[in-house]
This record gives structure tokens, sequence and C-alpha cells, in this order.
């Protein structure tokens, strides 16, 4: 918990870091980090992850007992996530932390969520957090929770860059293959980072990448309407690029400037949409999608 065991559920956990912990400087947090017990791909309906502050120092079994203060989610609809076993796993996700605002209190909450493969599918916990928790709710959790000690254990990042892929969203082209995106390089300052497809059928010879400042809520964009079935977009659409493709494959290289400003921006998204006419009649497939936060 809270990501799903072997069968299907709905889970919320709730739990304070505290703020002392965090140091006495202002800064915001760009990002939230999870480390599971071994690899396994989460199936997720629906996923939001909220952060904000609070004067509360002991938690109690109601869970809007310690909410107040200003908030920000990472919200996404339904996702595939691929976790690396003990490893930090990262989601963008930005808040102004101030000290003087209190301690951190953070809540996750999943709808219809499973992990899929061999192995121990919950996440490696910080025994000493005090939590509350409520798991096989229908519509939302209750208002009394399960008040107890441990949650999962979290990184948060201040300046640190990284790399974010889900599973979802692809399609099938015409050579039966979906195709994909992954990341390559480095996501840090001065480096480059490579945006990968790999899957596409090989005789078109061209592929759009699309860059995103925000994905798109929900579920994305069905595109069966505009003759894609089962291809979905899940950026918006802030920046398009046309890319050269060989035996499916295409790389789009991007340099990152040594400039730290670039670390208060929003992480970018992209989405692979390889030319494929034989594949439907809007003649695109889609790939998955992730995003790329600067950092050092």
């Amino acid at each position: 918990m809270p990501f799903g065991t072997g069968q299907a559920g709905n889970h919320y956990i709730q739990f304070l870091i505290p703020g002392a912990a965090l140091g006495t400087v202002k800064r915001d947090i760009t990002g939230v980090g999870f480390a599971p017990a071994s690899s396994t791909l989460r199936d997720i309906k629906e996923l939001t992850i909220t952060v904000r502050q609070t004067k509360v120092n002991t938690l109690t079994a109601d869970r809007l007992g310690a909410v107040s203060g200003f908030t920000t989610s990472a919200q996404y609809g339904r996702v595939q996530w691929s976790t690396t076993g003990n490893q930090w796993n990262r989601l963008p996700l930005r808040y102004p932390f101030d000290p003087a605002a209190g301690n951190l209190l953070v809540e996750i909450f999943c709808v219809g969520a499973f992990g899929v493969g061999s192995g121990d599918p919950g996440f490696r916990q910080d025994a000493s957090l005090q939590s509350i928790t409520a798991s096989g709710w229908g519509f939302q959790p209750p208002r009394q929770c399960t008040l107890g000690t441990g949650a999962p254990r979290i990184e948060l990042c201040f300046d640190a860059g990284f790399f974010t892929v889900f599973d979802d969203s692809s399609c099938l082209g015409s050579n039966r293959t979906a195709p994909r995106l992954s990341f390559a390089g480095s996501p840090r300052l001065g480096n480059t980072a490579h945006v990968d497809l790999s899957g596409a059928s090989g005789t078109s010879g061209l592929a759009v990448l699309i860059w995103g400042f925000r994905h798109i809520a929900a579920d994305g964009l069905d595109l069966t309407i505009a003759g894609a079935p089962g291809c979905v977009l899940r950026m918006r659409i802030d920046f398009v690029f046309g890319y050269a493709t060989q035996n499916g494959a295409a790389r789009a290289s991007i340099p990152l400037p040594n400039d730290s400003g670039l670390i208060g921006i929003d992480p970018v998204g992209f989405q692979w949409f390889p030319y494929d006419p034989s594949a439907n009649r809007l003649q695109f497939v889609s790939s998955n999608w992730g995003f790329l936060r600067f950092g050092h």
C-alpha cells in the first residue's frame, strides 16, 4: 500500500513529515520519489499525491483533521507506472516549502491500483512516521481512517533532475507493435537528454514528437473519434517537432543549458506519434509518454 497489491483496490494514506527535517530555508519541492521492494508494473486508474503544510504535530483518525493551508497536487488518470526495486522512482510535483508554515502533510489517493509481476509489490517504509490509512472504500475514503505508524519512505527532490516514464496510452502500428518512448542521456543541467523512439513501423520514415508543459487531465484524449482507435494523446501540445526514423527508431537530443533558472520551470512532457498510413484513418499511432525534470 498505497500503490496496489496483487489485486486491484482503492487505497488512501496520509502522513506527516516533520518540517524540521527539511531545513530552515524556503525552497521549492520539485518532485517526490518512492522506493519499492521489487520491480513491478503499477496499473492505477487514478493517482493523486497531495502536499500541504500544517501546524498540526500529531495526526488523529480524522483525515480532515490536519488539512489546512496551501495545497499542491500531482494528479494522473489511468496510468501504468513501471517502478524499479530498491531505488527512487520519481514523479514531478512542485510545492513551495516554507519552514514557518509547519510540518509537511502528504496524502496519497489511489483508485483501482494493483501491481503486476513477481516479488513483493509493497514499498519501503519509514516505521517512525505517523499515518492514517484506509483501503477498500468506494467513491471516496471514509472521514475516519485507521491511525497508526509506518508510511512509504519518501524522497523529496529540491533540485534533482530526473526522468519519469508511464507505459500506457500507446497503440499498435501496422507492424502489430506499439511504439515506445524512453529516455537516455542525463536530465542534469549542462548535459544532453535524449528522447528515444523504438518499435514504430519501419516503412514511413517519419515521427512527430509532442512537447507539453502539462498533461491532459483524467485519462487523456481518446483518438478513436479522430480515426485512431486505441490511441491516446496524453500531453498538451505546446510544441511539435518532426524527426526522420530509421527501422522504426528515432532520437531527439536536447542539450540542457547550464542555467539554474530552469529548475524552477515545469517539467517537460513528451509523447511520440509515428506516421503510419496503414495503421488507421488518422495515419498516426501514439507511444507511451513521460516527463523530463531539469535539475542538478
